[in-house]
């Protein structure tokens, strides 16, 4: 069994949900819940930069510009995270 949290995603737009792979959807959660990129690499055994690259991709697919912008979108597609 793996440790890597389970994402249940509910109400998803279908324009937004192809964006992002299932990483990114991932992180993109664990951003929303408030998670630091230290965080998120510990939780999901990556490495810092890795979670750091995996934002910044997430930011120009969506066109997002920051972490709140960010937290706003994924609770406004109702992405929820079960670990």
């Amino acid at each position: 069994m793996s440790d890597e949290p389970v994402i249940e995603t509910k109400g998803w737009r279908v324009d937004q949900v192809h964006l992002l792979s299932p990483k990114q959807v991932c992180i993109a959660a664990l951003i929303a819940q408030g998670y630091a990129n230290r965080d998120i690499a510990s939780r999901l055994h990556l490495r810092e930069q890795s979670v750091r690259n995996e934002v910044s991709r997430i930011f120009k697919k969506t066109g997002i510009a920051n972490r709140v912008q960010l937290a706003l979108r994924v609770h406004g597609l109702h992405v929820a995270l079960k670990v």
